[in-house]
Parts: C-alpha cells; sequence; structure tokens
C-alpha cells in the first residue's frame, strides 16, 4: 500500500506543476489514493469534486441478512434514479475490490461474483450488520454542483480554490473526514482481525480503506465432481457381482470464471465391510497424494474419518479432469445378495491463502450399485449336443477341437457334450457344475466326425443349373427375407456376407465367412412337419455372431469356428442369444455372459434349441447332417455323427 501511495503522490506533483498549482495547495491537497484516485477524485471519470452529499440519501438501514443486502442493492442499481444507480455501482465495484472503474459496469459476472462473496462472508460469520465503527476515509456523492462555490471548488467545503473546473459528472468521491464513529454494516474477520469493508447506515457511504471482501476460495467453489464407473462398472443404480473387481473414474471440472488455487477431492463412505479398496494410479500429470487416508488432517475426508484423495493444482477456467486410472475397488466375494455398497465424492476448495477452506460442499446424493451373485452359464443346450472337434466324415480322426466356455461360468446340457479335444464348466442331465456322468466332458470319444456339408454344397455347383438350382451374389450385406426367390432356394456368395431379417420360406446360404450382424428369425404360419420351412447357413470359413444379437433361427455349420459374441466385451456379451437350430464347427467358442439380473438364479448366455425340422424337412444339404450316424459306441443320434 505505500508503494502505492508514493507513486500516486509523485502523479500528483507533475499534474500540479503542469498547471501551476502553488505549493500552499499541494500542502492542503494530502495524497490519498483508494483505488488509484486521490481525495475529492470521482472513482469513474476522476474529476475533481470537493463537495460531496450521502451516497444514498435514504441509507442502508434494517439489513439482517445477506439476501436483504443484495436484494436492496440490486434494486437500486436497476430501478432506482441517477444518484441511485452510481452509488449501486460503486458500492458493487469496490466490494469487488475497485479494480474496474467503467461506469458500464458491473456486468452480470461481475455482479453474480460480488453476490457470492457477499454470501460467502455471510457463511463464514464476517458481517455485522449493525456495528459502531470508527473511521476517518468516508465517501461522498458527487452530484451536480448546487453553487457557484461549489462549482468552482470554492471554499464551501472548506477546498482549495481551483480555477476553471472540469465538469462535474454523477460520480462518488473520496472525501477524509475527521475521525468519527457511527453505526454501520462492517465485514471484518472475527477469528483474524482483518477489516475488509464498511458502510455507513445512515448514507450508505462506504468507508476506510475500501480494500474489498474476499472472493471465495478462489473459483474452488465452483468446482464439480463427480463419479463415473470405470472399466467393467455398469452404470450408478446397476448391479455388481460378488468377488468381482471394478473401477472408478473421479471427475473435476472447474465451472469458475477463472484458474483455480489448489483442491483435493476425495472418494469417501466406503461400505467396508463388503468392499476392498486397491491402490490408485497416478496419473494426466497432476500432482496427488494417493492412499487410503487414516488419522489425515482436519477435514480431510469431508463426509468420513477415511478417504481416498487426490491433489489438483491449478484448473483452468472450464477444464475437466478425469483421472482414468483414479479407484478400483472389489466386491467381497460373501456380500449377501441384494446388498447395497455406496460411495461419495467431494471437492474441497483452498481460499485465497492457498490453505483449505473447511466449508464443504452439500453432500453428494450416495452413489451405490446392488450386489448380486449372478450366475452366466456359457450355454444351456436342450433336445441335442454340443461338439466340435474330430474331423469331417471320411477322414482320419486327427484334429483337435475345444469347446470354449468362461472359465467362470456354468454351462448346462441334456444330452451329450463331445469334443476330441477339451470341453470344460459343463454339467450333464440340467446339473450345474458338471459330474464324472458327464459324457464326454474330457474329450474321450476316440472317434466321431463332422459332415463335410462345405464339400457337399460346392460339389453341388456343378452338378445344379445356374438361376435354376441357385443363385450366385457377391459378398455384402443381406436381408434373408429380402433375398430374391429361385427355384432352388439355394445362394452361393463369392465373398464374406452380412446376414439378418425375418424370413418364412426354406433356404440354404453357403458363403466363404458369415457375419451375424442382426436377428434372423423365421416367422411363417404353422404347417405341417414336412412343409415347415428352415434356413441352413454354411461356410468353409468361420460364422461370427455379432454382440446385439439375441436370436437365430437358423442351422450353423462352419469348418472353421462359430463364434458366438464376436465383439468380444463384456457390455456386448451381457445377454442371451437364442438359437434354435445347431451350431455345428471344428471351434465353438461360446462368449455370452447373459444378462445380469436381481435373482439368485443362474441367467444363461446361449440357449441352443435344436428343432425338429433338419429331419422332417431339412435346408439343402442339410439332410446330410441327418442321415449319417457314424459316432461309435456312443448310442448317440444325428446330428452329432
Amino acid at each position: 500500500m505505500r508503494r502505492g501511495r508514493l507513486l500516486l503522490f509523485g502523479l500528483l506533483v507533475s499534474v500540479s506543476i503542469a498547471v501551476g498549482w502553488s505549493a500552499s495547495a499541494l500542502a492542503f491537497i494530502a495524497p490519498f489514493p483508494v483505488h488509484g484516485r486521490g481525495e475529492f477524485r470521482g472513482y469513474f471519470t476522476d474529476t475533481y469534486d470537493c463537495g460531496g452529499h450521502d451516497v444514498w440519501t435514504e441509507g442502508i438501514h434494517g439489513m439482517t441478512n445477506a439476501n436483504q443486502f443484495i436484494d436492496y442493492i440490486k434494486w437500486r442499481l436497476y430501478n432506482g434514479d441517477a444518484q441511485q444507480r452510481v452509488g449501486a455501482k460503486f458500492i458493487i465495484l469496490t466490494m469487488l475490490g475497485g479494480h474496474d472503474k467503467n461506469p458500464a459496469s458491473p456486468n452480470g459476472a461481475q455482479i453474480a461474483d460480488w453476490e457470492q462473496r457477499v454470501r460467502y462472508a455471510e457463511s463464514q460469520g464476517w458481517i455485522s450488520w449493525n456495528q459502531m465503527y470508527t473511521f476517518n476515509v468516508n465517501t461522498m456523492y458527487q452530484g451536480p454542483p448546487t453553487s457557484s462555490t461549489e462549482a468552482g471548488g470554492g471554499s464551501k467545503y472548506g477546498c482549495p480554490v481551483i480555477p476553471n473546473p472540469p465538469p462535474n459528472p454523477v460520480d462518488d468521491a473520496y472525501f477524509p473526514v475527521a475521525v468519527q464513529t457511527d453505526p454501520s454494516i462492517v465485514f471484518r474477520n472475527p477469528s483474524t482481525g482483518q477489516f475488509y469493508y464498511a458502510l455507513r447506515i445512515v448514507c450508505a457511504n462506504p468507508l476506510g480503506n475500501l480494500d474489498g471482501i474476499p472472493g471465495l476460495p478462489q473459483v474452488d467453489y465452483n468446482l464439480q465432481v463427480n463419479l463415473q464407473p470405470g472399466s467393467d462398472a455398469p452404470p450408478w443404480g446397476g448391479i455388481i457381482e460378488a468377488g468381482k473387481t471394478y473401477h472408478l473414474t473421479p471427475i473435476v471440472q472447474n465451472f469458475g470464471p477463472g484458474a483455480s488455487f489448489d483442491s483435493y477431492m476425495d472418494v469417501n463412505n466406503f461400505q467396508y465391510q463388503y468392499v476392498t479398496v486397491r491402490n490408485a494410479a497416478t496419473t494426466g500429470g497432476w500432482a496427488h497424494n494417493q492412499g487410503y487416508i487414516s488419522g489425515a488432517p482436519p477435514n480431510r475426508c469431508n463426509y468420513g474419518p477415511e478417504c481416498w484423495f487426490w491433489w489438483y493444482r491449478s484448473i483452468p477456467n472450464g477444464q475437466i479432469v478425469t483421472q482414468p486410472n483414479g479407484l478400483t475397488f472389489a466386491t467381497r466375494s460373501d456380500t449377501p445378495d441384494g446388498q447395497q455398497v455406496c460411495f461419495n465424492a467431494a471437492i474441497v476448495p483452498h481460499n485465497l491463502a492457498n490453505q483449505p477452506a473447511f466449508f464443504p460442499p452439500p453432500p453428494q446424493p450416495a452413489l451405490c450399485y446392488t450386489v448380486y451373485k449372478v450366475h452366466h452359464p456359457g450355454i444351456v443346450s436342450t433336445n441335442g449336443d454340443v461338439h466340435a472337434g474330430g474331423d469331417l466324415c471320411g477322414r482320419a480322426q486327427t484334429t483337435t477341437g475345444n469347446i470354449h466356455t468362461n472359465p467362470s461360468n456354468n454351462s448346462l446340457n441334456e444330452y451329450v457334450v463331445s469334443a476330441n479335444g477339451v470341453a470344460g464348466n459343463f454339467g450333464s442331465n440340467n446339473t450345474v457344475g458338471g459330474s464324472a456322468a458327464t459324457v464326454g466332458r474330457n474329450g474321450n470319444y476316440y472317434s466321431v466326425c463332422r459332415p463335410d456339408l462345405s464339400a457337399v454344397a460346392i460339389d453341388y455347383l456343378s452338378v445344379g443349373v445356374p438361376g435354376v438350382d441357385y443363385t450366385i451374389l457377391p459378398g455384402g450385406s443381406y436381408d434373408v427375407g429380402a433375398l430374391p426367390a429361385v427355384p432352388g432356394n439355394v445362394y452361393y456368395f463369392s465373398g464374406e456376407v452380412r446376414l439378418r431379417g425375418t424370413f418364412n420360406r426354406k433356404m440354404t446360404i453357403a458363403a466363404p465367412s458369415v457375419i451375424i450382424d442382426g436377428n434372423i428369425i423365421l416367422n411363417a404360419p404353422s404347417t405341417s412337419g414336412g412343409q415347415a420351412p428352415s434356413l441352413g447357413i454354411i461356410t468353409n470359413g468361420y460364422i461370427e455372431i455379432n454382440g446385439g444379437v439375441t436370436r437365430v433361427d437358423a442351422y450353423l455349420f462352419a469348418d472353421g469356428s462359430i463364434n458366438t459374441c464376436a465383439d468380444g466385451n463384456v457390455p456386448a456379451c451381457a445377454n442371451t442369444l437364442t438359437v434354435n437350430g445347431f451350431l455345428m464347427a471344428n471351434t465353438l467358442s461360446f462368449r455370452r455372459l447373459g444378462p445380469a439380473n436381481a435373482a439368485s438364479s443362474a441367467t444363461v448366455g446361449e440357449q441352443i434349441n435344436l428343432t425338429g425340422q433338419i429331419y422332417l424337412n431339412p435346408p439343402k444339404f442339410f439332410d446330410n447332417a441327418a442321415g449319417e450316424n457314424l459316432l461309435q459306441h456312443g448310442g448317440e443320434k444325428p446330428p452329432l455323427n
């Protein structure tokens, strides 16, 4: 503050010499800088006038809270006469620190900042609404001159006479007065004694040095914090599984008008009887303290004695800071079904002194999940078999096949589960968990084969008549119900084909590879078994079924592999795929997990239902699968051969 006074004194000296003031006049006009203005100089215009009046003739009586105070000043700002409007601007801007002397101010952002400061001061107990305050620096309203003496800067108020003064606009200026004590509204920090601002009640004149009231702890008070589910976690309010690991992603956004001071956020109120908290990783170049806090400093954790927290340095206005590797937690395997596990998150800002401001924001609603021990059978098969491996019939049985299911899942089958390699996680006769009675669960068929439907389909190209027995189409994307009708109802595709749609007639599709990217549904009236329509899909490569597909009414045959959820990620595969037909391939990958639900019973990932058309009215070429019976010593029935 001394530096400012010296600078202003030098400015006054240079001005006085320029206009030829006398030394005695300079001695009388002592340097008195407030917000860059000397005494008797208008705040907005810097115009000299030593005559002054009450800022508001009606004063500012009867204030008891911040809302009354704010409304009173804003009413005069928007609805008052010229004097009231100037006074309101002057009060608001000087309470903000007085750096903006534009008569068009304050703008909307400044008014909002001022309101927040007043309410913050009230929340901290810094306002005395009627207190005797002693001052020797007063402010007054510079209105139109009331006499020629006043207009000339005469001696009416004891002012030095200034020849030809500039016009006297409506403004407010600073006036030193003798030491005086009057009832006032005073903003002061009672714990430190630091004075911020005062208003004389009788006239609404600001008093003292007018440093302005502190802002919120920079803009940290405007920081918004939330948690988002991270990897493998459903939306809040969803279902998670007992014994599984999940992730929380802390996010902080600065909604303030400028960069923030330091702040920290914490995630707290864990239900430790059901949740194990694991390490939180440091990411993104921000300085973090991390860890499970015990005996933390006061208010380190807003709503609980322990928390995980991250430290943030200055965050620019509008910037969102995400901690993608924020916090990993695991549910205990013995968590009861239906038990909720919840968390809280909060942001703790720092104040202008860069110290934690211990005024936590309102508690956020608890963020909760519900825990269930949800089972996801990899596959349930009824009226048929699950088989992979062996080789094509007529060849030596040398190849090894595998049936893959999720190792944490159960799979059920009414009849034989067969693999020439390894099959695991199956139960027989609809019994969860598997048993020694599960036929073929260790691949103990020594001779098993699959009919070579792909070769049969290829041979037919040279036997049938194009355009009569079959049609050839390019690879691409097709609706099976919109395929052009041909007498033979057999379609060959020259490249990879993507299929979906609703059909009502018997068809066979052969292609180098197939992707099923939408439901394939049989929609035909009930008929006798001999006329019941069906769809067969044959490839000498692979068949992949996208995660969004939930129903396929078809018989699927692949020389290579069949994958029931090509997306390969949990969200896409967390549903049930129903196949009304059968699956036959060298490798079967059952990737569905089934939908998580609130039941303790298992949900189904793949439901494979063998339908009778394979015997009564099979699609072209699939009569081979229904006719051969080459399984040795197994007593099995078609289609497994």
